[in-house]
């Protein structure tokens, strides 16, 4: 089992569903999510526990309901702190270096969303051979599984320099068998 797999938080079924509540950190980026451990980020992170999403466990789910609680803030840099849902300015990828073979995330596609925002993602534990795609989580959302998909990350979107972020959202997911 290599470190990604270890970091995989398993879920206990009962009566065809699974509840998990997890603190997701505002350091979390979704571009680190199949990236090697210790590599160099562009903008200064190094792909560890303190960068790489959340993983959880979603092997023969069907759909997830997911949920941040808005109390709870993070920010990009001190001044401008919001819940889950973000701030109201729009922005994508503004660093296009974290889409890269080097972090095995040139599969991923940008994904337009407020700073600040709860996004997701749905994988499998191999690398990625074909399109991944962002979701906008922001306070909460309902998202079907797709086919194979293994894994559920979570972090937050932020256009570049996840260095600079702090605080955390307690995000629950209720994953339907």
């Amino acid at each position: 089992m290599n470190k990604q797999d270890s970091r995989v938080i398993r879920l206990v079924r009962e009566n065809n569903r699974a509840i998990i509540t997890r603190e997701v950190l505002a350091t979390y980026c979704l571009w680190f999510a199949w990236a090697p451990e210790g590599v160099a980020g562009p903008d200064g992170e190094t792909v560890d526990s303190t960068y790489r999403p959340i993983a959880i466990d979603i092997e023969g789910a069907v759909s997830l309901e997911i949920t941040a609680d808005p109390a709870d803030l993070w920010w990009h840099h001190p001044g401008n702190s919001s819940n889950a849902g973000g701030l109201n300015d729009e922005r994508g990828l503004e660093n296009s270096a974290y889409r890269s073979a080097t972090y095995r995330s040139e599969n991923i596609l940008p994904l337009t969303a407020r700073l600040n925002e709860l996004v997701s993602m749905q994988g499998t534990q191999d690398i990625p051979t074909s399109e991944v795609i962002q979701e906008r989580v922001g306070l909460g959302c309902v998202q079907n599984v797709g086919a194979d998909m293994t894994r559920l990350f979570l972090g937050f979107h932020d256009g570049r320099q996840w260095t600079n972020n702090g605080g955390l959202v307690r995000v629950t997911v209720v994953v339907n068998f």
